[in-house]
């Protein structure tokens, strides 16, 4: 999934919450690689 299409009206309350827990922009880049999603450290 290319970062311009990510709409957070797609995420599930689970991808949310999971987003609201890390605590760096690295964390963040794994979970949305996890998730099939990329982020790079801007938007992260």
């Amino acid at each position: 999934m290319n970062t311009a299409n990510i709409n957070k009206n797609d995420l599930t309350k689970e991808q949310v919450a999971k987003a609201m827990a890390c605590k760096t922009a690295e964390e963040l880049m794994a979970l949305a690689k996890s998730e099939g999603m990329e982020l790079t450290k801007e938007e992260a």
